[in-house]
């Protein structure tokens, strides 16, 4: 076994002596205190016992902050981590190739938990971007999709075929990954609608569609994505 792994019996043995040498030095004074009956405490005795109390409290406040870990070491673990993670997660959530690319060299160099979540949203908003693109095209050019969705992280992906409607505000106009793609699903014969930041991809099919043929349009009254339809 390396000598680095008996390291910290080493410190916690070292704390625990610590502790009963100032324990017992406090415990002896107060004892010499109380034993002086009525007599006036001695100016030097008093401030050896303010002296013992205030080492009490950062003794115990040193080694409370021992057992946080705030090393070096576990800061960078800590980081390191949260990169796998996020590369992960960014694999999940997107399957342009580019985009994970991007992102996912952002994450390597990121120097702080804040840089990585930063790129996590930016892979978010390059998804959206690029799904909304390709939305647009297809509802102004007539023509089916299919779309990869998860709706909770975590879940499979569902699989749509489907007509491109429209693209609408959410609760939340704060960013447009709160939007929602709307499109007629061919399978369900209705409407339906999905939250852009859970869409994970869209392609364009070769099939094309009659804006004419397609039922139960109520609330659609005025199109978000212009179109010649």
């Amino acid at each position: 076994m390396k000598s680095s792994d008996n390291q910290p019996n080493s410190k916690n043995l070292a704390s625990t002596i610590l502790k009963y040498l100032v324990f017992g030095t406090y415990a002896f004074t107060l004892y010499q205190v109380l034993m002086g009956g009525d007599k006036d405490i001695p100016t030097n005795r008093v401030w050896i016992i303010g002296i013992v109390a205030i080492a009490s409290l950062l003794l115990l406040a040193v080694d409370r902050l021992s057992e946080l870990q705030f090393s070096k070491e576990g800061i960078t673990a800590k980081l390191d981590q949260k990169k796998a993670d996020t590369i992960s997660e960014v694999g999940a959530l997107t399957d342009n190739p580019k985009i994970a690319q991007e992102v996912n060299q952002e994450v390597l160099n990121a120097k702080n938990e804040q840089e990585v979540q930063s790129a996590l949203e930016k892979a978010v908003r390059l998804n959206v971007d690029r799904n909304v693109e390709l939305v647009t095209q297809a509802i102004q050019n007539k023509e089916k999709i299919f779309i990869r969705y998860r709706s909770v992280k975590g879940d499979q992906v569902e699989n749509y075929f489907a007509i491109p409607l429209d693209i609408k505000p959410g609760e939340s106009t704060d960013s447009s990954v709160y939007d929602y793609l709307w499109c007629y699903s061919e399978k369900g014969r209705r409407p339906i609608s999905l939250r852009l930041d859970n869409v994970i991809s869209v392609g364009k099919t070769a099939e094309t569609f009659d804006p004419a043929r397609i039922t139960d349009l109520k609330g659609f009254d005025a199109w978000v994505i212009p179109r010649n339809w």
